[in-house]
């Protein structure tokens, strides 16, 4: 039997089909804003809306901790990952959000520094 601690992080965190986008944000966030703050962000910096069935990743300035914000059909959902050791490989063109796929999704989230390929 397999127990969760034994599954990786892409292996418990991964997006189903019901998600349409996974959304990229460029650049170092402030990750003291919670969910309102983060879908404030989404709604007047990206102009997009937060409450869609789409994932949005932020990423700090030392580039070792992303928030993942989601919504759900009756709530938003945010998740948190920090690494121990290294850093993820984040775009920083500021103000520029952008659309990656899932299996980059997937990529990014078990570590790897290759998932724009």
């Amino acid at each position: 039997m397999t127990r969760l601690t034994d599954l990786k992080v892409s292996d418990r965190i991964s997006i189903d089909s019901k998600y349409a986008i996974v959304y990229i944000a460029p650049g170092a966030t402030n990750m003291c804003m919670g969910m309102d703050g983060l879908s404030t962000s989404i709604k007047n910096q990206f102009k997009l809306d937060p409450m869609k069935l789409n994932i949005f990743l932020f990423c700090n300035r030392k580039q070792d901790r992303i928030k993942i914000l989601l919504w759900e059909k009756d709530g938003f959902v945010l998740l948190y990952k920090r690494l121990e050791t290294g850093s993820f490989f984040w775009p920083q063109t500021a103000n520029q959000v952008r659309p990656i796929t899932p299996a980059q999704f997937n990529k990014l989230l078990s570590g790897s520094n290759d998932w724009q390929d």
